[in-house]
C-alpha cells in the first residue's frame, strides 16, 4: 500500500491531477519560452530586412529564360530545370502548367 493511501488529506484524484498536470504546466512554460525567444530573435531580423524564408530559386532571369526555353517547344521542362540548375517544381510553377499524370 502507497503513503497516499493511508494519508487523509490526500485524495487518489489530487495526486493524478498533480502526477499529469505538473508535465502538462512545465511543457506549456517550456513553450512560452521558445515563443519568446523566437520572437525576439525575428524582431532584430526584421529590422534588418531579413524575412526568415528562403530565397527564392527562380530568379528574373531564370525565369525569362525558362519562359523562352519554354515556348520554343524545343525543350522539356525537365531539361529546363537541368538548365537552370532547379528543380522541374520550380520550373511548372512560374509557368502555370500542371505536371502531366502518368
Amino acid at each position: 500500500m502507497c503513503w497516499a493511501c493511508e494519508t487523509p488529506s490526500i485524495s487518489h484524484d489530487y495526486i493524478a491531477a498533480v502526477v499529469v498536470g505538473e508535465p502538462i504546466a512545465l511543457a506549456e512554460f517550456e513553450r512560452d519560452l521558445i515563443r519568446e525567444r523566437t520572437a525576439a530573435g525575428l524582431a532584430p531580423a526584421r529590422v534588418k530586412g531579413r524575412h526568415g524564408s528562403r530565397p527564392p530559386v527562380m530568379t528574373a532571369h531564370k525565369l525569362r529564360v525558362a519562359q523562352e526555353m519554354y515556348r520554343s517547344g524545343q525543350n522539356t521542362v525537365a531539361a529546363i530545370a537541368t538548365t537552370l540548375g532547379v528543380s522541374r517544381a520550380s520550373v511548372y510553377r512560374p509557368l502555370g502548367r500542371r505536371k502531366p499524370v502518368s
